[in-house]
């Protein structure tokens, strides 16, 4: 009985080894399958492919570029002379480029909300707020400093080309509106500051009449020029690459999306076949552990039960 239990014992735990799968019995699975798991990724590939071309409409990017102007340049330029007075204001005027400045007011929702009302898309597209029209042309243009030339660049990407290289350059032509406010009311204060000085600088006593002469006419000239800054409409903005209606589109990406495509339907298969695998082999040690519970108890011994 004893040799016999022993031979039982054995047996029992040889066909679990044997049943236990292992990394060689899980790489024979995938060969045996090698068929389906090349030929969904294969049929997936294709299938993005076709959607991608007939039923994605394609989309072109335009680009324009510009010199960011310098700070308060067209009021800068104004003011020139080596009176006392443009000495006192002339290290505040002028000033080297600023393109985190400019990027900054071409990021900002009033020049969005001037796009908007100069398209008209709260016309063109009724059943979306201005909210939503401002947060596509947020996240759908992007404005960015050329680091190595020192450019600002501003890109757009639409179905229709057009409108693409259109929107890129009305970016411009706001912005160089809303500067020209800016100047403007900072030449109004500038003036408002120069009359203030002149008043005080044609009451006040001087022992030199020349100085007194030199320093009015100054004041007088300067007020002048800012009253005349005020008046400008926009400021000059050098733009390099003026937009065009591009020809060649650039999306969808074709093999971008084919790749991901075939690369999920492989994750996927070689999941499903390891599974069904594991699955196939617990199923197999169920109905082989009912076997050996059928031979003990034709030999006396108690069952084990499934764990």
């Amino acid at each position: 009985m004893n040799e016999t239990s022993k031979s039982t014992e054995i047996q029992t735990r040889t066909d679990t080894e044997q049943s236990d799968p292992g990394l060689l019995d899980i790489l024979v699975t995938l060969s045996e399958s090698i068929k389906i798991i090349l030929l969904l990724p294969m049929l997936l590939g294709f299938a993005s492919y076709i959607y991608s071309v007939f039923y994605i409409p394609p989309v072109f990017s335009a680009m324009t570029n510009f010199i960011p102007p310098a700070q308060n340049s067209s009021s800068a330029s104004l003011v020139t002379g080596g009176s006392p007075a443009a000495m006192l204001i002339g290290n505040v005027l002028g000033g080297p480029a600023m393109p985190g400045r400019h990027i900054a007011y071409l990021n900002s929702d009033l020049l969005r909300a001037r796009i908007i009302e100069r398209f008209e898309l709260t016309k063109k597209n009724p059943n979306q707020s201005i909210t939503s029209l401002n947060n596509y042309l947020k996240g759908s243009v992007e404005i960015l400093e050329n680091k190595r030339t020192g450019l600002v660049e501003i890109h757009f990407t639409h179905e229709d080309p057009r409108f693409a290289a259109d929107v890129v350059n009305a970016y411009v032509e706001e912005l160089s509106k809303l500067l020209g406010l800016i100047s403007a009311d900072e030449a109004r204060e500038r003036r408002e500051f120069l009359e203030i000085q002149l008043v005080e600088a044609m009451s006040k006593p001087y022992r030199n009449p020349a100085l007194r002469e030199v320093i009015i006419s100054g004041l007088l000239r300067e007020s002048e020029l800012s009253r005349m800054a005020e008046r400008q409409v926009a400021q000059k903005i050098t733009q390099i690459d003026v937009a065009k209606p591009p020809e060649m589109r650039s999306g969808p990406k074709h093999t971008k999306r084919v790749v991901i495509a075939a690369s999920t339907g492989l994750c996927l298969v070689v999941v499903a076949v390891i599974a069904r695998f594991f699955l196939q082999n617990s199923i197999k040690n169920a109905e082989t552990n009912k076997k050996l519970n059928r031979v003990r108890r034709a030999f006396g011994f108690r069952s084990k039960s499934n764990s």
